[in-house]
């Protein structure tokens, strides 16, 4: 019997060793499509960065319901896989129709109904979040939620401030996205950093914890956006896409392992 645990044990260690590996590849492969593809002409850079966001979307749109119908509705984490399959749902129509304006109508996608679609997985993205990290909450100490909340607050702080001294060249639907989208950001940071924080304090593992680095990573891209967007240097296959594409990989790959290690634990017991 005790043998029959540890081959199972070690065959579980391979696998997540391969699994991580397979996350390290196709992070490797997204760098190198957009590096690529930024040394062609601009249509090039438009057309592949606009195609490789379909299949990341549908990598997070497709594990989310996988999860869902795995692991079923039931708790907090049930609350967590709906609200993620709603959210990356809204994502995956916002990213036809960033590429319908773009692509088929051939006229600039932001701010625009993507946009719409876009703002609405992020309250879905945030209860999820908040359910993500539900099971692990009596490790959030008081120090690290109020740190978490000072960050974001400063970070909002100086993405309005940005706003409103740039919004006397912006039109009054940029600035209302221009406003929104931090507002959202330093929302959806905050159970981001709680939980990368428990990961430092040695309460969760890695895989667990790249959920969080997937919202962090996001956060980033968002930010670089508005502000590129602000100093008209923004195009889609810009290398910031890279960071957008991170977020929808490492957040499919830790919800994943979640699946991964509930099916390891049956095998053993």
């Amino acid at each position: 019997m005790k043998n029959h645990i540890k081959c199972r044990l070690q065959k579980t260690n391979l696998e997540t060793f391969q699994f991580q590996w397979l996350l390290v590849a196709i992070l490797a492969l997204l760098v190198s499509i957009n590096t690529i593809a930024n040394f062609l002409d601009m249509n090039t850079t438009i057309l592949v960065g606009n195609i490789v966001y379909v299949p990341v979307v549908l990598l997070l749109v497709s594990v989310s319901a996988f999860t869902l119908i795995k692991l079923g509705h039931d708790g907090m984490h049930g609350i967590a896989w709906i609200s993620l399959l709603i959210a990356s749902s809204l994502w995956l129509v916002a990213e036809v129709v960033w590429i319908f304006y773009e692509m088929v109508l051939q006229v600039d996608p932001f701010p625009s109904l993507a946009d719409v679609f876009y703002s609405l997985g992020y309250p879905f993205l945030f209860v999820f979040m908040l359910a993500y990290i539900s099971p692990v909450r009596k490790g959030i100490t008081k120090s690290s939620l109020s740190i978490a909340v000072s960050i974001s607050a400063v970070i909002l702080f100086f993405g309005l401030y940005q706003t409103i001294d740039s919004s006397i060249e912006l039109d009054s639907l940029d600035t209302f996205y221009a406003i929104l989208y931090p507002v959202l950001d330093s929302i959806l940071i905050v159970p981001a950093i709680l939980g990368i924080s428990l990961f430092f304090s040695g309460r969760v593992n890695f895989m667990w914890t790249m959920v969080c680095f997937g919202i962090l990573s996001l956060f980033i891209a968002d930010t670089i956006f508005m502000y590129s967007q602000m100093d008209d240097t923004y195009y889609t296959g810009h290398q910031i896409e890279i960071l957008f594409y991170f977020s929808y990989v490492l957040i499919a790959f830790g919800v994943y392992d979640q699946v991964r290690i509930f099916g390891q634990k049956n095998k053993i017991q």
